[in-house]
């Protein structure tokens, strides 16, 4: 009995296996078939931005302190340089689809540290393009 209770629950399992592979349903309404087809599963991702309309000086409101800026500037030949930022400096970054990466070396209490930056680069529908930090989303930078 419980043979055969194990193989009844196998088939089942087999035959629910296979039947997702189907992809397309009809169904007959009022006379008019319908045909649905499953939505695609796709992951999509954010359009690639080109170096161009990221080239410039990009700046926020210093948290606290809202009538000051600091930010940084993105220059052509891949090189950045900071503004009002006096202890992080800046040197180069570089733009893989939307993702944005900053080198910089941050001076501080006599030592020195090189790191890495993280943005975001979005495009809205309406072309206007914003820099987004990836450690805090509320630092949203604009030309």
């Amino acid at each position: 009995m419980k043979k055969n209770i194990f193989i009844l629950g196998a088939s089942l399992f087999l035959l629910q296996a296979c039947g997702k592979k189907e992809t397309q349903e009809s169904t007959t309404t009022d006379s008019t078939a319908v045909t649905t087809e499953a939505p695609a599963t796709t992951t999509e991702s954010a359009p690639a931005i080109t170096n161009e309309p990221i080239i410039g000086k990009w700046i926020h409101s210093v948290p606290g302190s809202e009538k000051e800026k600091e930010g940084f500037e993105l220059k052509a030949d891949g090189k950045a340089t900071s503004i009002n930022m006096a202890t992080l400096i800046y040197e180069s970054w570089k733009l893989e689809g939307n993702k944005l990466t900053l080198q910089a070396l941050s001076k501080g209490n006599g030592s020195e540290s090189k790191f890495e930056d993280r943005y975001t680069v979005n495009k809205d529908e309406k072309g206007i393009v914003t820099i987004v930090s990836a450690n805090d989303t509320t630092a949203i930078y604009t030309k």
